[in-house]
């Protein structure tokens, strides 16, 4: 399969805030890269792909719990072709313009806890918090913890606690 030849998707792209026009979604169609770029933007930042399975588990919730805003579809799954051409479309000029990357993304091995895109977020961030050098670590980056700015790694050990 080559780059042009991505499965075409319709969506519906449901917005953060309602439109002008008081609209709250729009109807979309195009290709999984599309899709992709509605439904979850960030997914590729890092330059860290998801397995497989894990975007599939994405492709068959329909989309459904992604958040306020970002997309639903009719639920499908990809095949091992179809995952290897929207690598190389993501990894394509067009592509890193597309999803804002510097660098070629790659699919990374992730834990077997790690069944979904939020648990694949999830743990990037756990990895970068890891390295002092992150920007992520970055005592400078402040962010709104229940009224107080507070460094990203105390904002994120917040929200795991909130979440317990």
């Amino acid at each position: 399969m080559n780059v042009g030849a991505l499965r075409r998707v319709a969506f519906s792209y449901h917005f953060a805030v309602a439109a002008v026009d008081g609209s709250i979604s729009s109807e979309e169609e195009g290709d999984l890269s599309d899709l992709l770029h509605f439904a979850d933007p960030h997914l590729f930042h890092g330059g860290q792909a998801p397995s497989l399975d894990i975007l599939n588990h994405f492709f068959a919730s329909g989309g459904r719990d992604h958040g306020i805003s970002g997309a639903e579809w009719t639920p499908f799954t990809i095949s091992v072709e179809e995952f290897d051409a929207l690598l190389a479309y993501v990894n394509s000029p067009e592509g890193q313009k597309k999803f804002h990357l510097r660098n070629t993304v790659r699919v990374v091995a992730t834990p077997a806890s790690v069944k979904s895109v939020p648990d694949f977020h999830d743990w990037k961030i756990e990895e970068a918090l890891k390295d002092p050098n992150h920007y992520l670590n970055n005592s400078d980056r402040r962010m709104l913890l229940n009224g107080l700015f507070v460094t990203f790694p105390e904002y994120w050990a917040g929200l795991k606690k909130q979440k317990a």
